[in-house]
Formats: structure tokens, C-alpha cells, sequence
């Protein structure tokens, strides 16, 4: 199943300021937290409009209670589920 041209052409655009922004403007090198959330925010916007038979795509409550209850889990110490936000809290002490 092929994407439509103007769903491709987003999806390049993103990926490719993804991809170059970061070493080429000075201003995404600094803030490249926000910028990647922007991006995600554009990404996931954008596969609203890609229709797969079957999938449901884009923007659902499913996905926001995920991603505010769920951090990206890291692994275990001592019994005790270590996520993304200990390790940065940890390493930036």
C-alpha cells in the first residue's frame, strides 16, 4: 500500500529536519528537546491522515494516557522499575 504524495512529502520533511536540523542550525542544536517534540507532535498529526485498513492512525486517547503514564522503561534495580526520567534526574545530578 503506497502513501499519498503530500502524506510522503510530510513525512520526508520531518524526517529530514530530524535528521539535518540538528547539525545544521545552531538554534535546534540547543533547544533539541522541544524540537524533537515538535516533530513528534507534526508526525503523529500527520499518520492521521494515512488510512490503513484494519489500523487506527494518528491522534487517540489511547496514545496521550500512554505516553503521560507510561515513561520508556529502562530496566530494574532491585526490584524497583528504573524509567527514562530517573536516569536523566540521576545523570544530571
Amino acid at each position: 500500500m503506497a502513501l499519498e504524495p503530500g502524506i510522503l512529502a510530510g513525512f520526508l520533511v520531518i524526517f529530514l529536519a530530524v535528521l539535518l536540523g540538528p547539525f545544521k542550525i545552531h538554534v535546534i542544536e540547543e533547544n533539541l528537546e522541544p524540537f524533537l517534540l515538535v516533530c513528534g507532535i507534526a508526525a503523529m498529526t500527520l499518520s492521521g491522515f494515512v488510512e490503513l485498513p484494519g489500523e487506527e492512525t494518528g491522534w487517540r486517547m489511547e496514545i496521550i494516557e500512554e505516553s503521560l503514564t507510561s515513561p520508556l522503561h529502562v530496566g530494574d534495580i532491585f526490584g524497583i522499575p528504573i524509567g527514562i526520567f530517573q536516569i536523566v534526574l540521576v545523570v544530571g545530578l
